[in-house]
């Protein structure tokens, strides 16, 4: 079924393909998205009066103008936090990051961990002014700029639960702005007390009121016409510039932009020689089950999220979705949220899952007996994390710059293929909606 041209055609209705669509005005474009309704990862959906998200999206903000434009999309269903971020370990809870809030842990290890920090910052400033090899790996970046009793304590075995792979395997040029670089002083206030001044990526943010992280797609779509659900894209024809869809239609193009994984937008381009395509399979990624739960028993928790480093827990994350709007669960009842990363297509079954996940948190403290759980629901998410593999800085830029050739943007987190929030996935939608308006 052929279908006509149109100037603009994106493929995904997540962030940064509806912040695509919103900037291009009155531009000819169409948007296609293989599920039933827009926003991509950024979804929710209810159970028995509980919303809960795919997983964990919150909305923090480096530009201004992001900001007032979201709040203005938004209108006035946010609420506005401060996080309440935490990484339990030995039994206590430290504010995060744990690198500058090491009070309140076993004195040895406090000990190690700020020995280990001052030792790494000297051999630092040592090496002030000279030229430096760069760090050769994603654990040389850990011990050698935050010392090997952080390292040891919560830099290491987190990431490799996380990662699934040794730290070795990865570079450290995804760190920048994701993994807090604390000052001595602030290792030092954080060991003896001290409240240090909030840091990192995230120390305060916005989410909505009602509907979760889903309302924000949801009010983006408002503005935004010619969106097209239920479409799997089957097949890019870069040479004709159609798009083939389960449904059987077929959409010619100019430009397009594609928020697909960039693995799947070059696995499903014909046309593209096989030694390109042959790449992405140096493209790597992790996957995450989400299990979110309702329990029956309110304040549970006080905290946003909770990191858990230990080996002994088989979740590496528990975030608690009631604590970011009452409208989340219904009164006198907590959510949570609870992430196990796996290798793709590696994840544990349902029931074995279920199991060590709730196993786990008995023994951390935060489900009992006398706290019925109501709802247990499992998602999957094939797609959670890109790996910065010791290949990626090779063979990314190229895939992307072989597709931008043929006329196709690839844009947000997976389109990228990086490590990118929500206001990056919007801006990156902005940004190449203006760069086509002038075309």
């Amino acid at each position: 079924m052929k279908d006509m041209k149109t100037k603009v055609l994106i493929l995904g209705a997540g962030l940064a393909g509806l912040s695509a669509a919103y900037h291009l005005k009155d531009e000819d474009y169409r948007i296609f998205e293989k599920e039933h309704e827009v926003g991509g990862l950024c979804r929710s959906y209810q159970v028995k009066g509980f919303t809960f998200d795919y997983t964990g999206h919150l909305l923090h903000f480096k530009k201004p103008e992001m900001r007032k434009w979201v709040e203005e999309i938004l209108e006035d269903n946010i609420v506005y936090h401060d996080r309440k971020a935490f990484i339990y370990s030995n039994q206590v809870f430290t504010d995060y990051p744990f690198q500058a809030n090491l009070y309140g842990l076993p004195k040895e290890v406090i000990k190690e961990c700020l020995t280990g920090f001052i030792e790494a910052y000297y051999q630092d400033q040592k090496k002030a002014g000279t030229s430096i090899v760069p760090y050769r790996n994603f654990e040389e970046w850990i011990v050698k700029t935050l010392g090997e009793g952080i390292a040891n304590h919560f830099m290491i075995p987190f990431n490799e639960k996380l990662w699934k792979r040794s730290l070795k395997e990865m570079t450290a040029e995804w760190t920048s702005w994701l993994v807090p670089r604390p000052k001595l002083e602030d290792v030092i206030n954080g060991a003896l007390g001290i409240v240090n001044k909030p840091m990192g990526y995230n120390p305060s943010f916005l989410y909505p009121r009602q509907g979760g992280i889903q309302s924000l797609a949801n009010r983006l779509s408002r503005h935004i016409h010619n969106i097209h659900l239920n479409e799997e894209v089957v097949e890019i024809d870069i040479k004709k510039k159609e798009v083939a869809f389960s449904s059987g239609k077929k959409v010619g193009y100019e430009h397009l932009i594609s928020t697909l994984p960039l693995n799947v937008s070059v696995s499903r381009c014909k046309g593209l020689p096989a030694q390109t395509k042959e790449k992405i399979k140096k493209l790597e990624y992790i996957s995450v089950q989400v299990i979110n739960l309702g329990v029956e028993k309110k304040n549970l928790s006080d905290k946003h999220w909770i990191y858990f480093p230990e080996n002994r827990f088989p979740f590496y994350r528990v975030g608690f979705p009631s604590n970011l709007s009452p409208f989340m669960a219904p009164e006198g009842t907590t959510s949570l949220s609870i992430e196990v990363s796996s290798l793709p297509d590696r994840g544990m079954n349902k029931k074995e899952l279920l199991h060590q996940v709730k196993e786990g948190l008995f023994d951390s403290g935060f489900l009992s007996s006398s706290a019925p759980i109501v709802v247990e629901d499992v998602r999957m998410i094939p797609h959670a994390y890109v790996i910065f593999n010791h290949d990626y800085s090779r063979i990314v830029p190229n895939l992307r710059s072989a597709l931008r050739k043929h006329g196709i943007y690839t844009i947000g987190r997976y389109g990228s293929w990086e490590h990118t929030s929500m206001e990056d996935a919007l801006s990156q939608g902005k940004e190449i909606a203006q760069h086509l308006c002038k075309k």
